[in-house]
Parts: C-alpha cells; sequence; structure tokens
C-alpha cells in the first residue's frame, strides 16, 4: 500500500518513464537560447517565436513543460522569463548551455539506449556509435565543442570550491592532466600568485583555450606521460572516465612525473557506502555506458592510489556534494 496522499507506484513509473522528456526539453531550450533571448527583459511569445525560429503554438507548449520543470516563468501579463535554475543555461562564465547540448545529444543518448547491454558486458558506446566515444567526438566536432564547454562549465562551478579548500600558496608549478581549458586550474593559481601552471590535454581540446596568464598548455596523451616536476598534479573528473586498471596507469604516469614531495589532488564523485543521493549513482551508470568507466568510493580511491605510488591523505567533501581527494607520494 502507499501513503494516502501520495501517488500511487503506477504514476511514480510513468513520472520516471518520462525522465528522457526532461533531458530533451533542457536540450531544445539550450538550442533555440531561450534563456539568452530573454536575458534583461520578459519576452512576449510572440517576441521567442520571432527571434527563435519557431511555431508559436508549439513553442508555447515547450515552455509549458519548461515551466512545469521549472524552468520557465510567466508574469500575470503572459510575458516570458527563466528562473535561476533556467537561467544557467545563458552564455557566459559558468554557463549550463553546453552541457545541456552535449547530454541531449546524440552521442550521450545512443548509447544510454543500451543501457541493458551494458550491464551485461557490453560496452555500449561502442555498439552504439561505432567507435569510442573519445574517437565520436573527434568525427563531430559540434558535439565534441558542447563537451569541452560543459566539462569548462561544471567546472565552473566547483572551480571557487576546490580553491577554498585546496591549500595551493605556497607552490610554484601545478599541473593540471586532462585539464581542458585549464578553469580549475586558474581558480587554483589565483590563491598562488607565485606559482606557474600546465594543463594537459588533447591536441583538440588545447587548440580551442583561451589563452591565459601563467598557463602553458600542452598536447599530450596523460596514458603515456605528464609534466615532470609538479609541485600539485590535478586530476578533475578525469579517473571517472575509465575502468580500475586504466584509472590506476593514469595515476601511475603522473606518480612517474612527480616529486617526492608532490602532491595529487582529485576531484570526483565519492560514493557513499550504501545508495545515497540520487545523482551519484545515476553518474556511476552513466559511466559504465558511455566510458566503461565508474564512480568509486573512498576505499576504491585509497586502494587505486596505493597500487600507484600515492597515498590518500584525506577527503573533503565539497558544497557541491563532490568530493577533493588530497594524496602524497610515497
Amino acid at each position: 500500500m502507499h501513503a494516502m496522499g501520495s501517488p500511487p507506484p503506477a504514476a511514480r513509473v510513468l513520472d520516471l518513464a518520462h525522465g528522457a522528456a526532461h533531458t530533451h526539453v533542457l536540450g531544445a531550450l539550450a538550442r533555440l537560447r531561450i534563456a539568452d533571448h530573454v536575458a534583461g527583459q520578459p519576452r512576449s511569445l510572440a517576441d521567442l517565436a520571432s527571434a527563435t525560429g519557431a511555431v508559436p503554438d508549439r513553442l508555447d507548449r515547450l515552455l509549458r513543460a519548461a515551466t512545469v520543470l521549472g524552468l520557465v516563468q510567466r508574469t500575470a501579463a503572459g510575458m516570458i522569463t527563466m528562473t535561476e535554475v533556467g537561467a544557467c543555461l545563458r552564455d557566459g562564465p559558468g554557463s549550463l548551455r553546453d552541457f545541456a547540448l552535449m547530454i541531449s545529444g546524440p552521442g550521450q543518448l545512443r548509447p544510454m539506449e543500451r543501457l541493458s547491454e551494458a550491464v551485461c558486458g557490453e560496452s555500449a558506446a561502442e555498439a552504439a556509435l561505432g567507435q569510442p566515444i573519445w574517437d565520436y567526438y573527434r568525427g563531430h566536432p559540434d558535439e565534441g565543442a558542447a563537451f569541452a564547454g560543459a566539462m569548462s562549465g561544471v567546472s565552473s562551478m566547483i572551480a571557487g570550491q576546490v580553491a577554498a579548500v585546496a591549500d595551493v600558496a605556497g607552490t610554484r608549478y601545478i599541473v593540471d592532466v586532462g585539464g581542458g581549458h585549464g578553469t580549475l586550474l586558474r581558480a587554483l593559481l589565483a590563491t598562488a600568485p607565485q606559482a606557474q601552471g600546465e594543463v594537459l590535454d588533447l591536441p583538440e581540446v588545447v587548440a580551442t583555450a583561451p589563452p591565459a596568464e601563467r598557463i602553458q598548455f600542452t598536447s599530450g596523451d596523460f596514458f603515456t606521460s605528464v609534466p615532470a616536476g609538479g609541485d600539485v598534479y590535478l586530476l578533475q573528473h578525469v579517473l571517472h572516465d575509465w575502468d580500475d586498471s586504466e584509472a590506476e596507469r593514469i595515476l601511475t604516469v603522473c606518480r612517474q612525473a612527480a616529486t617526492p614531495a608532490s602532491r595529487l589532488l582529485i576531484v570526483e564523485t565519492v560514493l557513499a557506502e550504501a545508495p545515497g543521493p540520487v545523482m551519484p549513482e545515476l553518474l556511476d551508470v552513466h559511466m559504465m555506458v558511455m566510458s566503461g568507466g565508474k564512480e568509486r568510493g573512498r576505499a576504491q580511491y585509497g586502494q587505486l592510489l596505493d597500487a600507484a605510488g600515492w597515498h590518500l591523505a584525506g577527503v573533503t567533501v565539497l558544497p557541491s556534494g563532490q568530493s577533493l581527494l588530497n594524496a602524497s607520494a610515497r
């Protein structure tokens, strides 16, 4: 029996079954740039339809759905604007528009259709896309750019939180491994005025990185080598893309480049011992499908680090729910 006043179980199943529609509403708002069109002042439906090339009645139906999802709101006069949540889709620093484009694009959606096959051991992304996701993005530069922008947007959201607790003020050289456009590194360098930074990532990623004072962008492969002699090495949302053997290899390559005094800072979701908030558990399933990667608990990270020559010194939970793992060379 279900509690009085709560939806019946079948209604809950139907609500969950329409979760993909939430993703597509978000993606449509991002593609039509609705948040940018209403930035600064509310717009009428007719104005928005003209600006986006949409059919007014159909745009109205999209916006009604977005209103129910808490992304859009209307004034008493029927003018349209965004909620605080929907405003996250506006272009600019910290925007999650690229994330919405990425997560609603074929490169992410088609592999998720093969979740049951992934659970049974199939490489879902390769089966769905005909190639690993990273190769797919190279061949689909628009989606690849959305992915890079999405990672920068997520980094912007938490970079200040990491910088506040990372304690890198006295360092001289920080290496951001797989650091994309260096969003996190920029935040750390703001707290370390004497430090220089270096980002290592794929050629197509560093080629589009905006220049930054005190940061050198280097193309390379973190499975092979990373810049040597760093006081601090950063790995943000890198290890969860890979299975345990590949993650251990990345950590080992970092250790080989490190000095005995080097530190390693890892930003990842750390799973609780029992299933906790929904997002970490769903992200774990997503990584299984997309790359064969995984989210891990504290003990699993400790084992990986130990095998690669590092010691896990502590874990700090950030306000975002992400965690900062602090490791030392041993």
